[in-house]
């Protein structure tokens, strides 16, 4: 896992991307994009995703059994869980 300034930094990067094209609001939900930008993935089996607002803190969207491990390994706070 990379140290938070460099998850920062990346969101910083996206965000850049985001006011160029005019973006309030950015869903990743590509495993590998979730990975780089949040620190954490799961299996494709369920949906899952990040969004990032263009302003304020991201969150994280997965099933409610992937909370736990989603908040132990990503640096982004806000985690919601759905149900199966």
């Amino acid at each position: 896992m990379f140290e938070r300034e460099e998850f920062e930094a990346r969101l910083t990067c996206v965000r850049a991307e985001m006011a160029s094209s005019g973006m309030d609001l950015l869903l990743a939900d590509h495993a590998e994009f979730m990975q780089w930008l949040t620190g954490y993935t799961v299996s494709e089996t369920m949906y899952r995703c990040a969004l990032v607002p263009a302003v304020g803190e991201p969150w994280i969207v997965l099933r409610a059994l992937d909370e736990g491990p989603a908040r132990a390994k990503s640096w982004v706070k806000a985690v919601i869980g759905y149900s199966d």
